[in-house]
């Protein structure tokens, strides 16, 4: 039986050590992962990490979303 993968992705609302251990365990499964965050120091600090998808924006804020 043949297996087909279909694109998966994920959104991750935050980057701290738990997401941190969550993003590699997604990729690890294929899944491409968005990134979200409020602050510009959770934003850096993904991108040290080499994600490329990171929004950063507040999204308490109704007027953003």
């Amino acid at each position: 039986m043949e297996r087909y993968i279909m694109d998966r992705g994920a959104f991750l609302f935050g980057y701290s050590k738990r997401s941190i251990f969550i993003t590699k365990e997604l990729q690890k499964k294929g899944f491409n992962i968005t990134i979200i965050v409020a602050d510009l120091k959770s934003y850096e600090k993904a991108k040290e990490h080499g994600y490329l998808d990171i929004i950063k924006m507040d999204i308490t804020d109704d007027e953003v979303l």
